[in-house]
Order: structure tokens, then C-alpha cells, then sequence
């Protein structure tokens, strides 16, 4: 995903898991949304935090419609 000016990038959901994060990735990527993972660490503790989703400020709301629709309540 490239970065140009005015495509901020947002945390669109936030998965406890890599599979269900790549899943959603791969999903989005289909409705031509364009999407990164990072994974979460608490520095310093080994504890992971998950794993973030981001798309781009202006397909958040698309995004955040298909991934409710798809994974409610996780």
C-alpha cells in the first residue's frame, strides 16, 4: 500500500488472532480496500495485543461495514 498525501492510514479493527486478521485482510483486499497488519506487543513483555488493521482514512467506513458484517463480536 502506498502512502501518498491525504491517505492517512487508521486502525480499522483489531483481531486477537493472525489467521482471522489475514482472513479479514484478504476479504477487504477483494472489495478493492486496500489494508495492512501490524502486530501489537506490549514493549519489553512479550505480550501481544493482537493485531491491527489499517486502511486508508477514506475507506473506513466501507471497511468497518464489511468486517461487522462478517466478524461481529470479535
Amino acid at each position: 500500500m502506498s502512502r501518498g498525501k491525504g491517505q492517512d492510514l487508521v486502525v480499522a479493527k483489531n483481531f486477537p488472532m493472525r489467521e482471522l486478521a489475514e482472513a479479514a485482510k484478504q476479504i477487504l483486499k477483494e472489495h478493492g480496500i486496500e489494508c495492512l497488519l501490524q502486530s501489537s506487543e506490549i514493549v519489553g513483555s512479550g505480550t501481544m495485543r493482537g493485531v491491527d488493521l489499517y486502511v486508508q482514512k477514506e475507506a473506513r467506513e466501507e471497511a468497518l461495514q464489511l468486517l461487522e458484517s462478517l466478524y461481529d463480536g470479535i
